[in-house]
């Protein structure tokens, strides 16, 4: 590495393309290709590190995921919180979860409540290149004299594909009083702590090596953030359509009408044991009707539909 010394390891990216034309006639075409491409992670995939909001004392941050983020477990495998209840003798250590608290990822920006398990959260796999190998196959030609149309069936598979801005810090909420709305005012006061990602946070195990033991050295100034970032969603398959119908009304009015459908709309996050929305509709509808004189303007009028549909992009949802 020129600038920081070390070393860096470079591996090779092939994109083969492979496409097979039929033509029974001069008015069809059959197609069947394959091809596979690379989807790099941005800078921001890799290196963000931007304040977006603040909950409670914490303040909440978007990071990029370059090296991956692991969860505080001490030596029994029992995950880790950060005690933020003043007044008491694990005041700002590191302690175990009790089995009366409950993890929640708290309603921020627009997104909603969610309690989670603590058995799910362990590591988190830094984002890698995205690479897909797509299958298609193809019709297009003349159904008769006046219509035209396209149809195109795809099978994509994805490998390490990235997730957008992801909660992954909950927080621990005492539930020994029994379990209230998450939307209600008094949460602040049930909150005990948060689970921080030990590569965000400031932390000396001690001469022990172990973490949540009396040896922890924990700086005052040293709050856990609340983390947004980008995790791997590994092995992810898509599929779905488009297709064309042309229309020569007269010989000077025509309409075109166009339509896509995706197979799936939301990917498993393992994290929430729930689901993320793919960011597109299920399907959309496009039509023109085009009137073309034989002198002067060509005049036409769209309609474009698309359903409503789940969005999540960065640190906005809805």
């Amino acid at each position: 590495d020129p600038i920081g010394g070390g070393t860096l390891h470079y591996f090779s990216q092939t994109s083969p393309k492979l496409g097979l034309l039929y033509k029974p006639s001069d008015n069809h075409t059959f197609r069947l290709t394959a091809a596979r491409a690379f989807n790099t992670p941005s800078s921001q995939g890799l290196y963000l590190n931007l304040k977006v909001a603040q909950y409670s004392i914490f303040q909440v941050k978007a990071r990029g995921n370059k090296d991956g983020y692991n969860y505080i477990r001490n030596v029994d495998d029992k995950l880790l919180y950060y005690h933020t209840e003043q007044l008491t003798p694990n005041f700002q250590k590191l302690v175990q979860l009790p089995d009366e608290y409950a993890l929640l990822l708290p309603p921020v920006l627009g997104r909603p409540p969610t309690f989670v398990s603590p058995d799910d959260y362990r590591y988190i796999e830094p984002v890698k290149s995205e690479g897909v190998w797509t299958y298609e196959i193809g019709f297009a030609g003349l159904i008769n004299k006046r219509v035209r149309s396209t149809l195109d069936i795809y099978y994509s598979k994805y490998s390490d594909f990235v997730s957008d801005l992801t909660w992954v810090t909950p927080v621990v909420v005492d539930t020994s009083q029994g379990f209230y709305s998450v939307e209600n005012p008094q949460i602040g006061n049930m909150i005990r702590g948060t689970i921080p990602l030990l590569e965000t946070f400031t932390i000396d195990p001690g001469d022990d090596g172990v973490y949540g033991t009396s040896d922890d050295y924990i700086p005052p100034a040293s709050v856990p953030e609340l983390v947004f970032t980008n995790i791997n969603y590994g092995d992810v398959e898509l599929w779905g359509l488009d297709g064309s119908i042309f229309i020569f009304l007269k010989h000077n009015l025509s309409l075109d009408i166009s339509f896509s459908f995706i197979g799936k709309t939301k990917f498993y996050n393992f994290l929430t044991r729930d689901y993320d929305p793919i960011n597109a509709p299920e399907y959309k509808i496009n039509s023109t009707l085009t009137y073309m004189p034989d002198l002067g303007l060509n005049w036409n009028i769209g309609m474009r539909h698309i359903p409503e549909f789940n969005w999540a992009a960065g640190v906005h949802y809805g």
